[in-house]
């Protein structure tokens, strides 16, 4: 999630690094014969940001003017994120808490989780947003705008959608879901041949696959196993990869955008520019169009040994019953249900 290395731990890295001793083994080769080619790799994402969407700031302004009471608030959560917030700048969004987060800055304090007291590590979650800034948000921005967290390494973001006068957080288990929606059916995505998500993450993939006809590959958790649909050198590639933790792939165009939070949230700023519609209105119309409302809450659970008992004792003592008690909970919604041990 990005949480800050000690200085005492990255000081011995440098001091390795620096150490001509140790560095005798290696041939060292002069760097007046190699050809070096400096890539500033900030304005080469920046670049890549803008040809895969290339029109999306001047969209964005469109609609703000459009819906003048319109909020746009970007917490960055100190992360890596931070260099890339020009685009969002450009869009006269509000950005928070963009500076890198260091050892002597970084929150020490603990925060309630589930019953908890845990240490604050910089996830796009409610409780470790910019609280002052998500309090105004909440308190004061017009149904329909928008607060994003991108959490510290930048590859998961979250958004949170004022409506009925109070923020509504859009969790993976739907934004997943709606950008598959919205790329397969505006044809912003051309060449995918798949769509992939790890084992817990919604049935609405699933729906979605049927839907548009393409293959649905089921890994196991760990956004790792996208790997295979996620190269541009794959012969297979997948519109949406999505993990029910946040690990997200996107098949933007030509473009292949892997664990990128930063392309998730100028996606949800597309899709709201595109229909000219907040972001739960454009749910909606997903929701309609799949025939299916995705659960959107992911619930962890410490697996004791009672709760591991709860979950095998039905699988082993009557899987039968169990398929049928499945069954008979989920009702016409499924089309095959199997108990397997």
């Amino acid at each position: 999630n990005g949480v800050v290395a000690p200085d005492s731990l990255t000081g011995q890295f440098a001091a390795l690094a620096n150490d001509q001793t140790s560095n005798a083994d290696y041939r060292m080769i002069p760097f007046e014969k190699l050809q070096v080619k400096k890539v500033d790799i900030i304005e080469d994402t920046i670049g890549r940001y803008r040809k895969t969407f290339p029109e999306l700031v001047s969209a964005v302004k469109a609609y703000r003017a459009s819906h003048p009471d319109f909020d746009l608030v970007v917490d960055i959560l100190h992360g890596s994120a931070g260099p890339y917030v020009r685009l969002f700048e450009e869009m006269n969004a509000k950005i928070v808490r963009t500076a890198p987060m260091r050892e002597g800055t970084y929150p020490q304090e603990t925060f309630l989780e589930d019953g908890e007291e845990k240490l604050y590590r910089p996830e796009p979650k409610e409780l470790f947003l910019d609280k002052q800034a998500f309090e105004t948000f909440s308190a004061t921005a017009a149904d329909g705008s928008m607060y994003i967290g991108i959490d510290g390494d930048g590859d998961r973001a979250a958004v949170w959608v004022k409506q009925g006068g109070r923020a509504v957080e859009f969790a993976p288990n739907k934004l997943g879901p709606l950008y598959a929606w919205y790329l397969l059916s505006s044809g912003r995505t051309t060449d995918a041949a798949c769509i992939a998500k790890t084992l817990p993450t919604t049935y609405a993939m699933d729906v979605l696959a049927k839907k548009y006809g393409l293959p649905l590959h089921v890994t196991p958790v760990g956004s790792k196993h996208f790997a295979p649909y996620m190269r541009d050198s794959s012969v297979e590639k997948a519109a949406v990869v999505i993990e029910e933790s946040g690990h997200a792939g996107l098949r933007i165009g030509k473009e292949t955008w892997f664990d990128d939070a930063t392309t998730q949230a100028l996606l949800m700023l597309e899709i709201v520019a595109h229909y000219q519609a907040d972001l739960v209105s454009v749910m909606g119309m997903a929701q309609k169009a799949i025939g299916y409302s995705s659960v959107d809450k992911r619930v962890n659970k410490d697996l004791t040994e009672e709760l591991k008992e709860k979950i095998k004792s039905p699988l082993l003592d009557d899987p039968a019953g169990l398929a049928l008690r499945i069954e008979k909970a989920v009702g016409a919604r499924a089309e095959e249900i199997s108990v397997t041990t």
